[in-house]
């Protein structure tokens, strides 16, 4: 169970994130296509270690070629 202090960071350090994404205009979207790839290949055994994930690496791009964008 979290203290009251550790509640107040928690939600101090949440704050700061959301206002740096909102700051930077960060894109964190993916295709859905591209999300259930990544659903399905995660409920895998030991999926972490052996298997291969789609990632954003260009989070300041907003260009609708998330191909590009992307690393497998």
């Amino acid at each position: 169970m979290l203290t009251d202090f550790e509640n107040a960071a928690m939600t101090v350090v949440t704050g700061m994130v959301v206002n740096l994404v909102n700051t930077f205009s960060l894109d964190f979207m993916l295709p859905i296509s591209m999300s259930d790839e990544n659903m399905l290949v995660a409920q895998k055994q030991d999926a972490i270690y052996k298997e291969r994930f789609w990632w954003r690496t260009d989070l300041f791009s907003r260009g609708d070629n998330y191909q590009e964008n992307t690393l497998e």
